[in-house]
């Protein structure tokens, strides 16, 4: 059987702008997990901004699996909150969620230190 020679290795593709995109959807998430933004208009804002997140990294997160696993993760159960609370017509409130907040906030923090590790790495 023929043994490949010298193939390129296939590369991760990122988007340059990845790490502060994703840090502005931490941010966001953070700011709404810990009550310090609750109002409709950043809501919104919030809610639009995650899904174009996702739909522009779903598959294009490079080589931090962890920091965008964990940013997605936080943001998704936070949005689908939002939406669950529009539904039933009740305001969103950071105390009374169906998810732990400190288990939310925590991997937050594990998705912003592996984005600044992948930052690090990859000198941008």
């Amino acid at each position: 059987m023929p043994v490949a020679v010298n193939t390129p290795r296939a590369r991760a593709v990122v988007a340059p702008e990845f790490v502060e995109e994703t840090m502005e959807v931490i941010d966001m998430t953070r700011a709404l997990l810990r009550g310090e933004k609750t109002d409709e208009a950043f809501i919104d804002e919030f809610q639009t901004k995650r899904r174009a997140w996702f739909a522009k990294y779903q598959y294009h997160h490079g080589k931090s699996f962890y920091g965008y696993a964990n940013a997605w993760n936080a943001q998704a159960k936070v949005g689908v909150q939002i939406a669950v609370n529009r539904e039933n017509g009740v305001p969103y409130d950071s105390e009374h969620t169906a998810y732990n907040k400190d288990y939310l906030l925590s991997i937050l923090d594990k998705a912003e230190a592996e984005l600044f590790d992948m930052q690090k790495r990859n000198g941008f």
